[in-house]
């Protein structure tokens, strides 16, 4: 609309000068027009990119507690599976979870007692705990899964989906049971 009213306004010379007027503003009126909403649409854009990377950051916060859970679990067992002490330097939790960690675990005696007591103060055995801590670990991540897997990106909830329905958790949580 405002390229063609300066184009009529132009390209035709009007007798008078009213409608030469009514084209300049008419072709003004609408860059000014397309102009806000060019504005107001960035504007939106980067408040709900914003709101989505808040989200984002609450998500993940919310996820601390069940991947610790689990975390925890398996450094519990590689603690409760080993005889000495390691002689390598865990200095990051990338070095906890190598091969020769796994095979440690691989030792561990799942009737021993484990590292945590019952809500009625009875000593559990490891297959009970690992029921228990399975449970809290898939339950914690599929509620924020449930609240948060439309502003997640899509590689953390097929990992999160990984985790929940892996073959350990279906494992572990199944020994309550026994």
């Amino acid at each position: 609309v405002a390229f063609v009213s300066f184009a009529l306004c132009f390209r035709y010379p009007f007798e008078s000068e009213i409608w030469q007027q009514l084209f300049l503003n008419t072709g003004t009126g609408a860059l000014g027009t397309i102009g806000v909403v060019i504005l107001i649409d960035l504007s939106l854009r980067r408040h709900n990119e914003r709101q989505r990377k808040e989200r984002q950051l609450i998500a993940v916060e919310q996820l601390r507690k069940p991947i610790g859970h689990h975390l925890g679990l398996m450094f519990n067992m590689f603690k409760a599976s080993v005889q000495t002490k390691p002689t390598k330097d865990y200095s990051e939790l990338a070095d906890l979870f190598d091969d020769e960690d796994f095979v440690q675990v691989a030792f561990l005696d799942l009737a021993q007692k484990a590292p945590m007591m019952a809500p009625e103060r009875k000593d559990i055995n490891w297959l009970l705990y690992m029921s228990s801590e399975a449970k809290k670990t898939i339950r914690g991540v599929r509620e924020v899964l449930a609240r948060y897997s439309a502003v997640l990106d899509v590689e953390l909830v097929r990992f999160l989906e990984d985790v929940s329905n892996s073959s350990f958790m279906s494992f572990a949580k199944g020994f309550d049971l026994i």
